[in-house]
């Protein structure tokens, strides 16, 4: 973790690339940075392991898995995460997902897609006209615009979701925050813009999100005005790491106080313990003493 923060804090790392990159397992990244194989080593002495030679793959390994296994104890993904994953133009193929959690993903889409339809469709009357007929690229959509499903609506949202899914986007003409996409796009598709909007925007009223605004307007004071927001978000992730630390070694100098007073207590016990069986054998002697050399007359 030191050594994580040591490369956030020279500026050359973005902090959602530093994780990709480990994750996706970039080995010829990771060989830049020997302090990851150190650590390696580190924590093979703590847990008593003796340290053999292994191959540098092999360490590498090592470090990605438990990378891996903390981030799957500290993040619980539900629905929600893998729907603005999608709704994220670079991300929206779910790699790395399982075909039951893009269906999953793309079928609480659509649902929130018809409860938007729904409000705006109650909101304001507007007389429904017939939609232009679509082309059809395959012989199996012939015969479905003649099914009833009673809704036009229902339709275009439909072709809303499988057109953004099926679009050629530009990559290079993409930046880091999905919404600039989604503004260029809300007349395309409307309805998909404000799921984007929604499921993307900051929550107003979160205690959460204002103690993060507090902190970037307090960082943003303190540095400059004219900072760029991705370097405020890495400072930001600094400071939660040294909290984290922080309180790390707060629990454990309160957990090796406790293991002493505990030593103490168990010493004083054992003290108590040995005077008893001293008295015991004092009596004892005296007694035979006594059995032995008569009181004289």
């Amino acid at each position: 973790m030191e050594c994580c923060q040591e490369l956030l804090q020279e500026g050359e790392e973005d902090p959602v690339n530093f994780i990709h990159r480990i994750v996706a397992g970039d080995d010829i990244w990771v060989y830049r940075h020997d302090p990851l194989i150190e650590l390696e080593s580190k924590a093979r002495y703590r847990q008593g392991e003796q340290t053999p030679t292994l191959p540098r793959r092999e360490r590498i390994k090592w470090f990605r898995e438990r990378i891996l296994g903390l981030l799957n104890d500290m993040v619980v993904l539900d629905i929600r995460h893998y729907c603005s994953t999608m709704l994220h133009p670079k991300y929206r193929s779910l790699k790395c997902c399982t075909n039951e959690e893009r269906l999953r993903c793309q079928q609480y889409i659509r649902e929130q897609l018809k409860i938007i339809g729904g409000i705006a469709t109650t909101a304001t009357v507007v007389q429904e006209v017939e939609p232009p007929p679509k082309k059809f690229k395959v012989a199996d959509d012939l015969f479905s615009r003649f099914e009833d499903d009673n809704s036009y609506g229902m339709e275009e949202n439909e072709d809303q979701a499988t057109g953004y899914e099926t679009m050629e986007i530009d990559k290079s003409l993409l930046t880091n925050n999905p919404l600039d996409f989604w503004k260029i796009h809300s007349k395309t598709f409307p309805s998909l813009s404000k799921l984007a909007r929604r499921v993307h925007s900051i929550p107003a009223t979160s205690t959460e999100v204002e103690r993060q605004f507090s902190s970037a307007g307090l960082i943003i004071n303190q540095c400059r005005t004219n900072i760029n927001p991705e370097q405020v978000g890495n400072i930001l992730l600094i400071r939660s790491l040294n909290r984290v630390n922080v309180s790390q070694r707060n629990h454990k100098a309160d957990y090796m106080y406790q293991q002493q007073l505990k030593s103490k207590d168990d010493r004083i016990k054992q003290l108590e313990t040995g005077k008893r069986v001293l008295l015991k054998e004092l009596v004892e002697m005296r007694h035979q003493h006594r059995t032995v050399i008569p009181a004289k007359n």
